[in-house]
């Protein structure tokens, strides 16, 4: 039953289009990133590596048989004209934020009801998550009957691939820095996620000890450090020296999102991606499972059994509440 036709699919300001595929920073013929790395936000530009997530979940149409290829376009001046699901949606609205989101006719849609559509142009105001999608999979489909992480790994590496410019940017990166030497990567939320995670300092308190057995059974062992905090990065190299690696990214000093911040959206784009990409080249990891940048890391490659760590429960696991939360 999910076959979609080709037609468009726009989620929260990332204008995506199931048809084969340019744009700037992904390569053709996979999914597409408008020129940020992986995706266009209009102003969501802290969901970046959500992307990864929020577009596999909606191209998890390909896994149920529907094209997948995805083009993201920073102009919806294309789509006038054409018909559109929720009704809600319409050409003259298309930019605006929060149109009868969360109550009021077409609110809290999920992606199920995104598939099969004959309408030019589907709307998603939420994440779409590969676990809301899974049981929707016909059963002679080669996806069925795979766990989660299979999904999420396959996908991935089918549709999400750097172009040759941020592929060479992280390649360097790994060989200038990171060549010859076992690394453990570690992403630490700070800013504005204590917004969405009240126990976010009982989380970041988890992290030391954790990190403390992986230096004792592994001595020379560097730490390859992701955090959106500057609290967290002057700590971190505070605590372990010499051994913390982090690239130069913009960084909060407060609980205001870097997001927020007057940064360049092409900018952040790249760094989070860049992290993230370079987490995936290290021997062991460990984040936070109520982040989107730690969960997609995850299926960037098959990790080794036991050398990926989360702390606290896996967020892609969990249906997205924000639908039925009245």
């Amino acid at each position: 039953m999910c076959g979609i036709r080709p037609s468009r699919i726009i989620s929260h300001g990332v204008w995506l289009r199931a048809e084969g595929v340019r744009a700037g920073g992904l390569r053709p013929g996979t999914v597409s990133d408008g020129g940020m790395g992986i995706a266009y936000f209009k102003k969501a530009v802290r969901h970046t590596t959500c992307a990864m997530a929020l577009v596999v979940g909606l191209i998890a149409a390909g896994a149920t048989g529907a094209q997948a290829a995805v083009d993201c376009q920073s102009d919806p001046g294309f789509c006038r004209g054409e018909s559109f699901f929720p009704a809600k949606w319409s050409a003259a609205n298309l930019r605006d934020e929060n149109v009868n989101k969360f109550q009021n006719p077409g609110s809290r849609t999920s992606a199920l009801h995104l598939l099969a559509r004959d309408e030019d142009v589907v709307v998603s105001d939420f994440h779409g998550k590969v676990c809301d999608l899974m049981g929707w999979i016909e059963p002679d489909s080669p996806w069925h009957g795979l766990e989660y992480q299979a999904v999420y790994r396959r996908l991935l590496a089918k549709y999400v691939q750097l172009q040759p410019a941020l592929q060479a940017r992280v390649d360097a990166f790994a060989r200038e820095r990171m060549a010859g030497r076992r690394w453990v990567a570690v992403h630490v939320r700070g800013s504005d996620k204590i917004t969405e995670l009240r126990d976010l300092e009982l989380v970041n308190q988890q992290y030391q000890h954790r990190i403390e057995k992986m230096l004792q059974a592994d001595p020379a062992m560097g730490i390859f450090l992701l955090t959106d905090s500057e609290r967290f990065a002057r700590e971190y190299r505070e605590t372990y020296g010499g051994r913390v690696l982090a690239a130069d990214v913009a960084r909060s000093g407060d609980a205001t999102g870097v997001h927020y911040a007057g940064h360049e959206g092409r900018q952040l784009g790249e760094e989070v991606v860049m992290d993230a990409f370079l987490a995936a080249r290290c021997d062991a990891f460990l984040g936070n499972g109520a982040s989107n940048v730690s969960t997609a890391i995850r299926h960037l490659k098959d990790w080794a059994a036991g050398s990926f760590e989360l702390i606290g429960p896996d967020f892609l696991t969990m249906p997205n509440q924000m639908l039925h939360r009245w």
